[in-house]
Parts: C-alpha cells; sequence; structure tokens
C-alpha cells in the first residue's frame, strides 16, 4: 500500500510504502496422526496397536498457536476418552466424556513448530493400557494466525478432529519406548565410557 500527500500548491510528497500484510483465512487441519511407537495407522478409524503406547504425535499443516486459549499445547484444546464398559466410543465433542466413556488425562504437550507436530505424553508412566480409545483435537485449537481449527470432513464447519484406535496389549515397562524422556530408566551397572 503506498501513499502520497499533496499539499495546496498541488506539490506531492515522497511516498510513504506500508504492508505487505497477509491476510490469513484458512483454517488449518490435522494432517497426521503418528507415535513414537512403530504404529500403523490404517487410517480407518480402527487402528489396533500392539506395542507400548507413550506418546501421540498430530501433524497440522499450519503453523499452530504456541501460547494463549488456542495454544496447542493448552490441554483444554484436547480430549482423550476410553471406552467404558459398553466398548462404544461414545464422546463425539470436546465438552466431555459422554456415556460411560473415561477421560483419560494427558500428561504433557510439547511442540515442534519447525515440524508442525505436538507430543502427547500419555499413560500412566508404563503407555496407555490396553483399551478402546478416542482422541479428539478440539476446535478451540487455533493457528498463529487466529484461526479455529477445522476437522476433516465436516463442510467447512469448525469441529473437533477424531481419531479412534485400540491398545491391545497392556504395557510392563516403564517408558518402553526410547525417545527423548529417560525419566522412567536406572542405571543399574557401570556407565559406559
Amino acid at each position: 500500500f503506498h501513499l502520497c500527500a499533496r499539499d495546496d500548491a498541488g506539490n506531492w510528497g515522497a511516498a510513504g510504502t506500508y504492508g505487505p500484510w497477509t491476510i490469513d483465512t484458512t483454517a488449518p487441519t490435522v494432517s497426521g496422526i503418528d507415535s513414537v511407537a512403530a504404529v500403523d495407522w490404517t487410517g480407518d478409524g480402527a487402528s489396533a496397536i500392539d506395542v507400548a503406547l507413550t506418546k501421540l504425535l498430530v501433524t497440522f499443516d499450519d503453523a499452530m498457536a504456541e501460547s494463549g486459549a488456542g495454544a496447542v499445547t493448552a490441554a483444554a484444546n484436547w480430549l482423550l476418552v476410553e471406552a467404558g464398559p459398553d466398548l462404544g466410543r461414545d464422546t463425539t465433542d470436546c465438552t466431555g466424556a459422554a456415556d460411560d466413556d473415561l477421560a483419560v488425562p494427558v500428561a504433557g504437550f510439547a511442540y515442534d513448530a519447525g515440524l508442525r507436530t505436538a507430543a502427547l505424553a500419555v499413560g500412566p508412566g508404563t503407555g496407555l493400557p490396553a483399551g478402546i480409545y478416542r482422541l479428539l483435537a478440539c476446535p478451540t485449537l487455533t493457528d498463529a494466525a487466529g484461526n479455529g481449527l477445522d476437522g476433516a470432513d465436516n463442510g467447512g464447519g469448525a469441529e473437533e478432529h477424531a481419531v479412534d484406535f485400540a491398545v491391545v496389549v497392556t504395557p510392563r515397562l516403564v517408558n518402553p519406548n526410547f525417545d527423548d524422556d529417560l525419566a522412567g530408566w536406572m542405571l543399574t551397572g557401570p556407565a559406559l565410557a
């Protein structure tokens, strides 16, 4: 945008330039779900995981907000539930666990802005126990421009993005996946030089 002033004699002043500005109105979406475990995510909502699951990695197609109410690391913007006794995933939105579903606390959040990936630490120190789960990324998540999350295949409206999976084994080891958190491991022999 260029702006020039003209005086009463008709003389034009120097041009002042402002901008450029980027107007981003495109809602971010979840572009992938993965884990530090070797999980085969089928994408059909029925992934069966037979390894210890300690972290869920959620990738977005846009840079996400790292602070404020819509931050990707704010617990209020995520919901992980386990199916209750009826084994059905009844929770469909982020207002809370529905019917007999049980809310599962997420132990911690981290965000890698370069990869646009949020890491959610799950499980009671040993990974999620055997069960049927649903992870919801809530529409309160925002990108760096303040646009709310647009759920997949929802016709353009802001909805939760959900992924369903089942864990078929209960892990017994603390920190069963070799990742960047060694807090659950203890050195019992001499250190290697």
